[in-house]
């Protein structure tokens, strides 16, 4: 850093936007101190606004909460944040990341005092071809039936919807094969993440995949629970369609011992995927099971070796059983493996402390391996066994992504 003759500060480029990343509005949460930062100089001013605008929120509702029906007269932004973008346009070739919720609270009864915020949106229609990267459409709230289907269908419409290379459904159940079947005919469409309901019909989007597409990530439904006898089983079928061509996939869904999930990794592991090299598998509960025989309610079907390209590895504590270790020993790939602790000490010591033991013509274990859970569900003396056993294999071993032994990546 020096200092021109009229006395304002220099900075390398590249510092100036670390200093902005730092201050990201979504760390700071109102943008206020990038905005002061994009005022001290002109030399600031560009780092300062590709932080401020990277990623936006704009809201779909309307007062009452009804359905969608015609998604331009109902979308809301900030009112200061429109009549930036409205008169200074240039600024729009920042935004790489738009978010549109449906339903704010804001928008709700209760919350008047916060609707004077909120204006139409008038500068969506003209955000440069190709500007983002990441488009999210989330239902923060349960909606009306069908909202989030009508929801859907306008909001796909958009032009910077269709072209963006990564679109996520957070919260917004899809309950139309037609939905996945013109989401997948996205020519650009690199990573996609589903909020998947199990009563849709499969068969529309049997024979559909996107060229690009190399990322899955797929949380199915509640409802998976009443629907675990359905024949048309949705995630079967969108992993038969895509499989082959990705390189990572994370399935959430409820507990593993829903016939309808154990379907779905029946499916995956049948299915030839010779380039994944990323699978993450979470559980989350809408009751609680018990943990006294987890082998029973908790195991995975046979077939996760079959993935011998595989790198990276996550799961719930709870799908881990021997059988499992066992198949992870036949990957030689197997660089990372991740254990999330559930809500008990992890179950299956003898059989992690017998898979990081490798013996004579054995693929190598794991260079890392990485383990997830609060203070409270630590037992310290399985930790020391732990850290033992990684340090005689010469495994990286950490703790909420902490070095608990091993040098950093």
């Amino acid at each position: 850093m020096h200092a021109r003759s009229s006395g304002s500060p220099m900075f390398n480029v590249d510092i100036l936007y670390e200093i902005m990343r730092y201050f990201d509005n979504a760390v700071t949460g109102d943008g206020r101190t990038l905005a002061a930062l994009a005022r001290v100089s002109i030399l600031w001013r560009t780092p300062a606004q590709t932080a401020l605008y990277k990623h936006l929120k704009i809201h779909a509702g309307d007062d009452s909460g009804e359905p969608v029906n015609t998604l331009d007269s109902i979308i809301y932004c900030d009112k200061r944040l429109n009549h930036t973008l409205a008169e200074a346009p240039h600024l729009l070739r920042h935004i790489k990341g738009l978010s549109i919720h449906v339903w704010p609270e804001r928008l709700t009864p209760g919350h008047e005092h916060l609707r004077s915020q909120l204006v139409l949106c008038c500068w969506h229609h003209f955000l440069p071809d190709d500007a983002l990267k990441t488009v999210t459409l989330q239902v923060r709230h349960s909606p009306a039936p069908g909202a989030s289907d009508t929801f859907n269908a306008h909001a796909l419409r958009f032009p910077f919807v269709r072209t963006a290379p990564h679109l996520r459904f957070v919260l917004n159940p899809i309950r139309r094969g037609e939905t996945i079947c013109d989401v997948l005919s996205f020519p650009k469409l690199v990573k996609l993440e589903l909020f998947l309901s199990t009563r849709i019909d499969g068969d529309s989007f049997r024979n559909v995949a996107p060229p690009k597409l190399r990322h899955l990530a797929v949380t199915l439904h509640w409802q998976l629970q009443q629907d675990a006898g359905h024949a048309n089983r949705p995630f079967d079928i969108l992993i038969a369609a895509v499989g082959s061509q990705l390189r990572s996939l994370e399935l959430c869904a409820p507990y593993f011992r829903s016939s309808h999930v154990r379907s779905a990794l029946s499916a995956l592991f049948a299915t030839p995927c010779p380039h994944l090299k990323h699978l993450g598998l979470y559980g989350y509960l809408i009751t609680l099971v018990p943990l006294e025989a987890p082998e029973k309610h908790y195991s995975l079907p046979p077939g996760l070796d079959r993935l011998q390209n595989l790198e990276t590895f996550s799961c719930s504590h709870s799908a881990y059983t021997p059988d499992v270790f066992e198949q992870l020993r036949r990957i030689p790939t197997l660089k990372v493996l991740r254990i999330a602790y559930g809500r008990r000490p992890f179950p299956y010591e003898d059989a992690l402390l017998d898979f990081l033991r490798r013996k004579e013509g054995e693929p190598p274990a794991p260079g890392h391996l990485a383990l997830e859970a609060a203070s409270e569900q630590l037992n310290v003396a399985q930790m020391e066994r732990f850290s033992d056993a990684c340090r005689t294999a010469g495994v990286r071993l950490t703790l909420n992504d902490l070095d608990f032994y091993g040098q950093a990546a």
